[in-house]
């Protein structure tokens, strides 16, 4: 964590494109810019401690699955201003075999 925050704030430093921002702008910031800043803390957070326990090919797996079903709610039900795209038998079928994927490189 130390490393990438040292790494941003190097380019942010080399680019000029670091500043702080005011209130009024942080106020205005959308909730799921926060959401995912916080997911994105956790997401790092089990890299340093789950990802030992369970293995990289499952935590690697859960992270993709996750992020597949998770698109596919987003589309669904168009959240976040993407195009709605119906969660299909096929789609959801898609999702269902990742799921079960996962649960196979966990369990051998």
């Amino acid at each position: 964590m130390l490393v990438g925050t040292t790494t941003m704030l190097a380019v942010g430093l080399a680019t000029g494109q670091l500043h702080l921002p005011s209130l009024q702008q942080v106020a205005g910031t959308p909730w799921g810019a926060w959401g995912g800043g916080v997911l994105g803390a956790g997401v790092i957070l089990a890299q340093l401690f789950v990802a030992q326990r369970i293995g990289a090919a499952t935590f690697l797996g859960l992270l993709v699955t996750a992020g597949v079903v998770i698109s596919l709610t987003l589309d669904h039900f168009g959240l976040e201003g993407f195009t709605t795209h119906p969660a299909s038998l096929a789609r959801l079928i898609g999702g269902g075999m990742m799921i079960a994927g996962v649960a196979l490189v966990a369990l051998f």
